[in-house]
């Protein structure tokens, strides 16, 4: 919002509302390639933590009886996800639902083994996205809708199910 009343011109304005809005528009490929690598490497790291964030679902007394250390996994994690996070929202802007849902959808198509669940959430999430940035510029072109709207107008509705769905459980 600072930005927003700083801005000099409007087509500084209307940047900083996509980037708000969250929008895949400005995508360029020249300077993916750092973001890219970081979200290889973060990802490379998750899949390697499979099994000890499968260890962590049972419980932390459970997951420290089979001899992890709890505190310092969970802050690698933090870490990792952050970075991972912080490189997306960088390239991208504020997308939202997208990591409330996808990970839902890839577990209710794998089951709850993480090994299986992270990279099926990334390649999910990944055409999730190209779905939405397609719907996003065809919906009423030649105007580009911020993806971020298209996702939430996706989005909110399923995550409300998967609450529903959760409380209905008990």
């Amino acid at each position: 919002s600072f930005m927003v009343l700083r801005a000099d011109e409007p087509q500084n304005v209307y940047g900083v509302l996509f980037w708000l809005a969250g929008s895949l528009d400005q995508a360029n490929w020249s300077p993916l390639w750092l973001p890219a690598m970081g979200i290889a490497v973060g990802l490379l790291i998750l899949i390697a933590d499979g099994a000890r964030l499968n260890a962590l679902i049972v419980g932390d007394e459970t997951a420290a009886s089979l001899g992890l250390n709890v505190s310092r996994l969970r802050w690698r994690l933090l870490v990792v996800t952050s970075l991972m996070t912080a490189l997306m929202v960088s390239q991208s802007g504020i997308i939202g639902f997208v990591g409330l849902v996808v990970p839902h959808v890839a577990r209710l198509v794998v089951g709850a083994d993480h090994r299986r669940v992270v990279p099926m959430a990334a390649l999910t999430g990944a055409a999730f996205m190209v779905l939405c940035d397609l719907v996003s510029r065809t919906v009423i072109a030649p105007t580009v809708i911020p993806v971020g709207i298209v996702t939430g107008v996706v989005g909110a509705p399923f995550f409300l199910w998967l609450l529903r769905r959760a409380d209905t459980a008990r």
